[in-house]
C-alpha cells in the first residue's frame, strides 16, 4: 500500500484530548464522558487516535483501513465486512 500513512507517522497526543463531552486517554485506551469510561479495542483507540491526530483533515478510506486492518488488502477486508 503506497501513500497509506504509517501509525508512527501519527502526530503525538497529549495524555488526555477533549472532544466534545468526551475525554479520550491513550494509556489504557478509554474514552470518558459523563464520569462513565468506557474501555476501547486496539482498533477503536487506533481509529480514534488517527483522526484526533488528523482534526480538521479529510481522512482516506485507506488509511482507516491500514489501522483497522493493516495486514490486509483493501478488498480482503471489504470482503470480510460485506460477509459479516
Amino acid at each position: 500500500r503506497r501513500n497509506v500513512m504509517d501509525k508512527r507517522q501519527l502526530v503525538s497526543l497529549p495524555e488526555c484530548v477533549n472532544f466534545g463531552p468526551f475525554c479520550y486517554q491513550s494509556r489504557p485506551a478509554q474514552v470518558e464522558s459523563g464520569g462513565k469510561t468506557m474501555a476501547l479495542t486496539p482498533s477503536e483507540a487506533g481509529l480514534l487516535e488517527l483522526l484526533l491526530s488528523r482534526a480538521g483533515h479529510v481522512v482516506s478510506r485507506a488509511e482507516l483501513l491500514n489501522v483497522v486492518a493493516p495486514r490486509q488488502s483493501d478488498e480482503e477486508l471489504l470482503t470480510e465486512l460485506c460477509a459479516a
